[in-house]
């Protein structure tokens, strides 16, 4: 909706800064239509409940964004660490960085997934997973 139709269908005449504060509580109304909302609006006279209401959403919004950032951001980190425990798990054959790694992407099958990915040598244990999971499709079918 623009001002123009705003203001045919409420009967008022409002100024630019108005219309912005206007337009953001309808874009905050969802699927309102258009004409109700205008009745709505001219029959509370534009109380400031619903502006007040209108910067609640958008800042719940912008809020939202932010913490998807993050999420993001900690996806990524937690992706280099899974890569530094199976990397190190290659160097040193510590059991414990396969272990912590194949906890944190939920089994084994997601380890030895990810490890073909970065192109590392699989050892003994993960090889004869492999044939195993392997063997046991070819008796599936």
């Amino acid at each position: 909706m623009n001002r123009h139709e705003f203001e045919a269908r409420t009967g008022w005449e409002v100024s630019d800064d108005d219309y912005a504060q206007i337009e953001k509580i309808y874009l905050n109304a969802g699927e309102m239509d258009k004409d109700e909302f205008c009745r709505d609006y001219a029959k509370g006279n534009g109380h400031e409940i619903m502006s007040y209401l209108s910067q609640k959403a958008d800042d719940q919004r912008n809020h939202i964004r932010k913490l998807d950032k993050k999420i993001a951001g900690l996806e990524e980190e937690r992706g280099e660490m899974i890569d530094f425990l199976i990397a190190k798990h290659t160097e040193t054959k510590d059991e414990s960085f396969r272990k912590y790694a194949v906890q944190l992407l939920g089994g084994t099958k997601q380890y030895i997934l990810r490890k073909c990915h970065m192109a590392l040598p699989m050892d003994d244990r993960e090889q004869a997973w492999i044939i195993e999971l392997l063997e046991s499709n070819d008796k599936e079918g």
